[in-house]
């Protein structure tokens, strides 16, 4: 084999060389760009998926809070609301008391009255600590 053919077998191998390494990197950064753009692609649903799931989950607990606090709500109210009308009946109590004792010389009408006044303030509180 002449030295001219070595030479042209050498060059021709050289070129497919360079001709496959340039295809394998063009290859390569086509299939970087395919997988990049689909991870990207695949990233992004899942955080719009993410975002609509977690948006999802706080507006339902957002309402089961919201029904919480109401009937809580509700309660307090009905409760502070009986406690203030036995607290006016107490108050009402104590001043007919007080007028009737005054009005009275009775001795034994007194303690009677006295005694009536006891047992109903007694009842009172009890249906107080009963409510709570």
């Amino acid at each position: 084999m002449s030295k001219l053919r070595t030479k042209q077998i050498l060059d021709f191998v050289t070129d497919v060389q360079a001709g496959m390494e340039n295809y394998l990197t063009t290859a390569a950064s086509n299939a970087d760009a395919a997988v990049l753009s689909s991870a990207k692609s695949y990233a992004d649903q899942a955080e719009a998926d993410g975002l609509a799931d977690a948006k999802a989950y706080t507006d339902a607990r957002e309402l089961v809070i919201e029904g919480e606090y109401a009937a809580a709500d509700s309660v307090v109210l009905s409760s502070a609301k009986a406690y203030l009308m036995m607290l006016s009946l107490m108050q009402f109590l104590l001043l007919s008391l007080t007028l009737t004792l005054e009005k009275q010389q009775s001795e034994l009408r007194m303690q009677m009255l006295i005694q009536l006044y006891y047992l109903l303030l007694s009842l009172m509180l009890t249906k107080l600590k009963l409510m709570h």
